[in-house]
């Protein structure tokens, strides 16, 4: 597909054919349609088949213990259940087939997890001198009570001073139901979790026939389905070689009734209930799903678009507990949240690998992010020329208009910190090389910027086209780099370049090869000195990396792709999709660390990431945004939905990618908030007008260098506030309440809710367009301000925000 074809389909997609749509429904998900059967029926009558624990197999381990499951229909089918506890109170569940052959892919070993040495964690059976169980009088059930204690060993100074040292110290309760396998988890007397109390544990046994197992959820297939194949989907009827794999669990947060979590989405910040499930009545909606792809389509509001994050997390408005919960899996997942009579529940479905699952629970809010960063990793300080202005557009088409861009900025007094080319800066989309008739002199080009004050990034994708004389595909073939097909043979598809491969960032080869294409200049450049990416000054935009790729196969690479993982062992795609992203940026930042041998810190881009991609310096934006005012408001909730999740430095395109803006009010306001986003980058797509801020009227571009100008003289506070969301956590400002006491009159959403006492600078932006007719003019001095009528705002036409409340800087 070529460029102008793939324009035209990105701006066609926001609307979507619904004969042809972009991607599979649940019902078309083979492991999904049999894991929601199997929920439905569980709801409704006795399940086909649960677990007992086998008594006998109870026994201490370091940081916790374990026991053994028995399938419920077949007495030889046996599980390992595990539960581990880090001295600050993280827990870690594994659930395990003992009979397997082959051991499941495990994401917590690859990067996601910080997996540092911890300190040992005493396990108490509670009435269990001799492992026996406890009897509950309260019902006929045997339960076992097993509890720990645990510090949190915060160093001074890396928590809110609200958090005493009493809090330090945690009482851990697990109630397990051993005939039929359900747990309780208590924290400090408080009831936080219920595990499998819908009996919706399942994991696909292993097998070489295509036969349904009474065992797993294969039993719920259709009767033609063929457990080795997908279903057909746009003529594409792909083989799945290792046969079902998916897992599935059920939690409930009990008495937290606000659910938070599970980006990137196109919907609300509040994860809203997708089953109803009351009495006999029962309704349900499209899940929750995690697939990394190449969309921003709101007609998928509850479809992950390019990044994943398997992180949702509940608390209960008027209190600061709270509790989290990561379900360690990077394979296509969906997530149904069922409310009933008593509570809400959340089911996980997962394509396939390990079962793993994490819990941080505490007593305050600060404590469970802070446990969060302890388990995904805490986000480096990004330098401070990152938190300046960003100046991008698909595309600066030459050097002239590139070093032009830079002169207008200096004609205007606008500060800027980088300039930004994409894609048609190259060869014809051959990375790491230059389109020599438009950008003769790119070394040249640098210096200027440099000179200006001025950094210069470039998009670089993981994609390479197909060509015997380009010398990173030279180098691919030659080292071995590419993503496999299921046959062995490199996989091809079509991006940017047209035919492509894709490098394989699992592979430590890979990244290997990735560090040195930022050290050293390869051998095959002609011309040494215009291979710039090498300078410090040259800052990268990893782009594309979901993967996307131009087909039918819902825009991204077929699941029975394989890579290779660090021990040589080849994995499915289908099981590491949603860590394509992560491994890219990794390897990139490992490459730009080592241009300075680790000393000087560094900023990257990334469109798609997982749990833990603020570990590689990536910054990460909402994408491709339409600029109107329903796109404006949905970045809000998209830019929370992830920042809570860990990834501080994130941030939208303004005024949005698509389309031309039917106002110029909206440009205003998109830029009055980006001063306020970590990430404060203007772009746009290719086919748009112009929207430099000299392009406006001249009254729209003092505002937008005023906003622009405000966020220079807020940078170094808004350095502080990363500072201590990456290490105190104080300034993390969290919202207890989505709708807000204005939003039937004009749809201001209010972001400062909980907390707001202890912050130094709340802001409620303005959202949507304000009427001319709600408009007055006030007197004060020489000066006539415009105020908007309604008693509860302060807003001033041309103003920031619609509301401002400052404690102190």
């Amino acid at each position: 597909m070529v460029e102008e074809e793939k324009a035209t389909f990105q701006i066609v997609e926001q609307q979507e054919d619904p004969e042809n749509p972009i991607f599979r429904r649940w019902n078309q998900v083979n492991f999904c349609k049999r894991l929601r059967a199997m929920r439905a029926h569980n709801l409704k009558n006795d399940p086909k088949f649960q677990y007992t624990v086998k008594q006998e197999s109870l026994q201490r381990i370091q940081n916790g213990f374990q026991f053994t499951l028995i399938s419920s229909v077949d007495q030889n089918s046996e599980y390992q259940f595990t539960l581990k506890s880090t001295s600050h109170g993280i827990l870690s569940f594994e659930i395990q087939d003992m009979n397997e052959q082959v051991p499941r892919f495990k994401v917590s070993e690859h990067g996601p997890i910080n997996n540092g040495k911890d300190k040992v964690v005493r396990v108490n059976f509670e009435e269990a001198r001799l492992l026996n169980f406890q009897l509950n009088d309260n019902s006929h059930n045997q339960e076992l009570i097993v509890s720990f204690e645990t510090n949190l060993n915060i160093p001074n100074g890396d928590l809110v001073s609200e958090v005493n040292e009493s809090m330090h110290f945690e009482k851990h309760h697990f109630y397990i139901k051993t005939d039929k396998f359900n747990l309780q988890y208590r924290l400090n007397g408080k009831l936080m979790l219920r595990i499998n109390e819908l009996n919706l544990l399942s994991i696909d046994r292993q097998r070489e026939s295509n036969s349904p197992l009474l065992t797993d959820s294969t039993q719920f297939c259709d009767e033609d389905e063929n457990l080795f194949m997908e279903q057909e989907w746009k003529g594409i009827r792909e083989e799945i070689p290792s046969g079902p794999q998916a897992i599935s669990l059920d939690f409930s947060f009990d008495y937290f009734d606000k659910l938070f979590g599970i980006p990137e989405r196109i919907n609300t910040f509040q994860i809203k209930s997708t089953v109803l499930h009351k009495k006999d009545n029962e309704s349900e909606h499209e899940p929750y799903r995690l697939y990394t792809s190449d969309h921003f389509n709101d007609k998928y509001p509850n479809h992950s678009t390019y990044g994943a994050i398997p992180i949702i997390q509940g608390i209960k408005e008027g209190t600061q507990q709270m509790i989290g919960l990561f379900w360690c899996n990077a394979s296509d997942t969906f997530i149904d949240i069922i409310e009933t009579q008593d509570r809400k529940y959340h089911h996980w479905m997962s394509e396939g690998g390990h079962l793993q699952f994490y819990v941080f629970a505490g007593t305050q809010q600060a404590v469970v992010f802070y446990k969060q960063a302890i388990l995904t990793g805490f986000a480096p300080l990004p330098p401070i020329y990152a938190l300046g202005y960003h100046q991008c557009r698909w595309n600066y088409l030459t050097q002239q208009e590139t070093e032009e861009v830079s002169d207008k900025f200096l004609e205007y007094k606008i500060p800027c910190d980088s300039i930004w080319l994409d894609i048609e800066y190259t060869n014809e989309k051959r990375f790491y090389t230059w389109d020599e008739q438009k950008f003769p002199e790119p070394r040249k080009m640098l210096d200027k910027l440099i000179g200006d004050g001025r950094k210069l990034v470039t998009i670089i994708d993981p994609h390479t086209k197909i060509d015997d004389e380009y010398f990173i595909y030279q180098d691919m073939q030659k080292l071995d780099l590419a993503v496999k097909n299921k046959n062995g043979d490199d996989y091809e598809s079509e991006c940017w370049p047209k035919q492509a491969v894709w490098f394989d960032y699992l592979n430590p080869k890979t990244i290997d090869y990735t560090i040195e294409l930022y050290t050293k200049s390869p051998s095959q450049i002609q011309n040494q000195q215009n291979y710039i990416w090498t300078d410090k000054n040259v800052l990268i935009w990893n782009d594309m990396n979901e993967p996307a790729c131009f087909n039918n196969n819902e825009g991204t690479m077929s699941k029975s792709n394989t890579q290779q993982l660090p021990n040589g062992e080849r994995v499915e795609h289908r099981l590491v999709h949603n860590i394509y992203g992560f491994s890219n940026t990794n390897a990139t930042m490992q490459g730009m660390l080592a241009r300075t041998n680790g000393q000087e810190r560094v900023f990257l881009l990334s469109r798609s990431y997982f749990a833990g991609s603020q570990q590689h310096y990536a910054a990460v934006w909402t994408a491709d945004c339409r600029c109107d005012w329903d796109h404006f408001n949905i970045t809000v909730k998209q830019l929370l939905q992830t920042s809570i999740c860990g990834i501080p430095f994130v941030g939208s395109d303004i005024p949005g990618f698509y389309g031309n803006p039917q106002d110029e009010e909206i440009v205003v306001r998109w830029y009055q908030m980006g001063a306020m986003m970590p990430l404060f980058r203007a772009h746009a797509h290719r086919k748009t007008s112009r929207r430099e801020p000299w392009v406006f009227t001249p009254e729209t571009r003092e505002r937008i260098k005023d906003s622009i100008i405000l966020r220079y003289q807020f940078i170094q506070y808004m350095q502080m506030i990363i500072y201590n969301f990456i290490l105190v956590l104080n300034n993390f400002t969290y919202i207890t309440q989505e709708e807000n006491p204005f939003q039937d009159q004009c749809g201001i959403d209010t972001l400062m809710k909980e907390r707001q006492r202890r912050q130094r600078i709340n802001l409620c932006w303005v959202t949507t367009q304000l009427q001319d007719q709600y408009w007055k003019k006030e007197q004060q001095g020489m000066f006539k301000i415009f105020i908007y009528q309604d008693s509860n705002m302060v807003t001033k036409r041309g103003s920031l925000v619609s509301y401002i409340y400052i404690k102190e800087i």
